[in-house]
């Protein structure tokens, strides 16, 4: 059966490339298998294969497991998944069949959703070799719609059922999606301008006055095509302190940063060069961090958001499509906001330390390693999510006037 398909033009330009990808998704984490592929991996007739199954898979105990959640492939000594080959191929599929292989097998790093019945694929920034098609790409995300196939057949990563009269998900996402794409606009005024607006329907919403919002994207619209937005936003407050305090607080809870760490050697690598170029070593004071920061951005990272403005736009772009953007989970469209905020000014900071760590040797590897190791290691970790949400709460930072000053330098 044929289906009408929403997608970004890269979908059909990705194509896996295991033997050479530089993070293989095969390695670092434990795999979750669904029921389904259970079954079939169970009943498996290769003996060699079945062997290996039989003391590779752990079911979960019944209050832990689901269907799609319902047993995990343990990694192995080597940290990897025991069906990877010495040529980085899976075992499993050249054995048998990819119809062999459990539902994140199959999709990662595609994201499929179920939105309003209409399907939409993605995929992930978080596979080396999709962060660089998607992310370096000077003209920008562009989507289409086209006739196919559902080749997972009903595996969904998201299913949402968000429904009114006037469809108002659709408006918002499109509508964020065109200010991110705003190029008369320097990247952080962007950034603020979807904050202002989605604190404005974050309210609507919250009061179910949804006729409203349509009116508010024509208001935010006329501001920014007429260009009367550029005078709002040179108002905005720029405060380096609150950054680096952020950055502190998740320093002191450096667990979050290593034993929740799918990967660690290739994020902790650029985690250590960023943060001791700026300081925090044994010597570290709060002054010396803050001056290293505004000297270094000032000297590299100032320009790189000007010249490679298309980096930081097409990851929160896609984050926008991929996610649902402002309906993610089970948050408020404000908290949503909050979160693409925090990731972007830690890779911000991380960035302008590497940039001060490799200064003439710095190139755009660097940046894409930090940017697919950070999202790899945090897209999927809820528990550095609500701890570094927490962690804004806690220091009653999650308000516009503060995201501005984490977005803003």
């Amino acid at each position: 059966m044929k289906y009408l398909i929403k997608q970004p033009t890269y979908y059909k330009e990705f194509k896996c490339d295991g033997v050479n990808c530089e993070d293989s998704c095969c390695m670092g984490w434990n795999i979750w298998i669904d029921k389904k592929h259970y079954d079939k991996l169970r009943n498996l007739k290769n003996k060699e294969l079945k062997y290996e199954i039989k003391n590779s898979i752990k079911r979960y105990k019944k209050e832990d497991k689901s269907f799609d959640h319902y047993a995990e492939m343990q990694i192995n000594k080597l940290g990897q998944c025991p069906f990877l080959t010495k040529d980085k191929l899976c075992n499993i599929q050249l054995n048998c069949s990819e119809d062999m292989l459990p539902n994140v097998c199959r999709i990662y790093p595609r994201e499929v959703n179920l939105v309003n019945k209409d399907i939409e694929r993605s995929i992930s920034v978080s596979c080396p070799i999709a962060a660089e098609m998607i992310l370096f790409d000077k003209d920008g995300i562009k989507f289409e719609e086209v006739y196919g196939e559902n080749e997972f057949k009903n595996i969904f990563n998201g299913i949402y059922n968000i429904y009114n009269e006037n469809n108002y998900l659709e408006d918002l996402r499109t509508f964020s999606i065109q200010i991110m794409k705003s190029r008369d606009y320097e990247i952080w005024e962007r950034l603020i301008i979807l904050g202002m607006f989605i604190e404005r329907i974050d309210k609507l919403i919250a009061d179910k006055n949804f006729y409203e919002i349509r009116n508010v994207i024509e208001v935010f619209t006329n501001l920014i095509v007429s260009g009367a937005m550029k005078d709002v936003l040179q108002d905005m407050p720029t405060n380096i302190d609150v950054q680096i305090k952020l950055l502190k607080e998740i320093l002191d809870e450096r667990f979050l940063l290593s034993s929740n760490i799918d990967n660690k050697d290739r994020y902790m690598q650029s985690f250590m060069e960023a943060i001791n170029a700026l300081g925090y070593d044994e010597e570290y004071t709060f002054e010396r961090v803050k001056l290293n920061y505004n000297k270094f951005f000032e000297e590299y990272m100032k320009n790189y958001l000007i010249e490679k403005d298309y980096v930081f736009e097409n990851l929160i772009v896609n984050h926008i499509f991929k996610k649902v953007f402002p309906f993610e989970g089970d948050k408020t469209p404000w908290s949503n906001y909050v979160m693409i905020i925090l990731h972007y000014s830690l890779i911000k900071m991380l960035l302008t330390g590497l940039m001060a760590y490799h200064k003439e040797n710095f190139n755009d590897k660097i940046t894409l390693k930090l940017i697919q190791s950070f999202e790899r290691n945090f897209e999927h970790n809820s528990l550095f999510k609500e701890h570094i949400y927490n962690l804004i709460t806690k220091n009653n930072f999650d308000t516009m006037a503060y995201m501005a000053i984490l977005i803003k330098n």
